[in-house]
């Protein structure tokens, strides 16, 4: 097989080529400009199909996975997850473990995943799963470390105990373990194996894989979508005459679209509705 190297003759035969390629992919920039720089927001194609209208985010993987407000339950469940499987494991090292707690500290209420306590030290171990990105994972599990520093006194009143420190666990959506979660559990002197840790990050990313196959996958017959509210027989005959479905009821008597009618539910304006013309999308 001959390997082309770029020099002599070679060289200029391959020129053109590059030439090409180079006016080809600008083409494609001014084609297709949301694909190679940020998103644009304005634009209507690129926000999330389920919850876009409402919160103009653009879909994407992280959104999907984190903030979507259509897989909130999913996400929800994701994190609540991990924090029973942390409960778990510093039950089984002898700690009491207080679950979401709700505590009082210069006015403001905190909540906190989870508090372990035995003898005379507690703590306060709090559970995210950011998306991994630019952000590192060590930044969020400082930043978890420090917002409930705070917290200290009234946790130590509340277990009854004299110490109390702080920590976190924080796992990428895609199963990343943060090194700084085993300093917080060799804090709390809570022995974790790498099965264990393991474990963790393949629940994590077997989530978040299910949270964007159901978003991707949901029927859009979820979301009720009323057609019309027809507000006497006659709207309602025009109204079933004007739709390609309707044209089979429309076949029937006044008396049966007087019947469908009675049987209905109540409209936003006062006007009455079919039950059975309830499209869903």
């Amino acid at each position: 097989m001959r390997v082309c190297q770029c020099y002599g003759p070679e060289r200029q035969d391959l020129e053109p080529l590059s030439v090409a390629m180079r006016r080809e992919d600008l083409q494609e920039r001014k084609r297709w400009p949301c694909a190679v720089e940020h998103a644009d927001l304005a634009d209507q194609r690129v926000r999330c199909r389920r919850c876009g209208n409402i919160s103009g985010a653009p879909e994407s993987l992280a959104h999907i996975s984190q903030t979507c407000m259509f897989t909130h339950g999913l996400i929800t469940r994701r994190h609540d997850a991990v924090v029973d499987k942390i409960a778990s494991i510093a039950i089984d090292a002898g700690y009491d473990s207080l679950r979401e707690p709700i505590l009082r500290c210069d006015g403001q209420t905190w909540k906190p995943d989870l508090v372990p306590y035995k003898g005379e030290n507690s703590f306060i171990v709090d559970v995210a799963i950011p998306y991994e990105s630019k952000e590192p994972l060590a930044r969020r599990h400082h930043e978890k470390c420090r917002k409930y520093e705070r917290l200290k006194a009234t946790v130590c009143t509340l277990t009854k105990t004299k110490n109390c420190a702080t920590g976190a666990i924080i796992i990428g959506a895609r199963g990343a373990w943060c090194p700084r979660n085993d300093e917080s559990l060799k804090l709390a002197n809570i022995n974790i194996k790498y099965r264990q840790k393991a474990l963790l990050c393949l629940t994590v990313l077997e989530r978040t894989n299910k949270i964007i196959s159901w978003f991707m996958q949901a029927s859009e017959e979820l979301q009720p979508r009323i057609i019309f509210w027809p507000s006497s027989t006659a709207a309602l005959t025009e109204a079933l005459a004007s739709s390609g479905q309707g044209r089979d009821l429309c076949r029937r008597s006044t008396s049966a679209l007087t019947e469908a009618l009675a049987s209905s539910v109540q409209g936003r304006d006062g006007s009455r509705m079919p039950i059975a013309l309830c499209r869903f999308r």
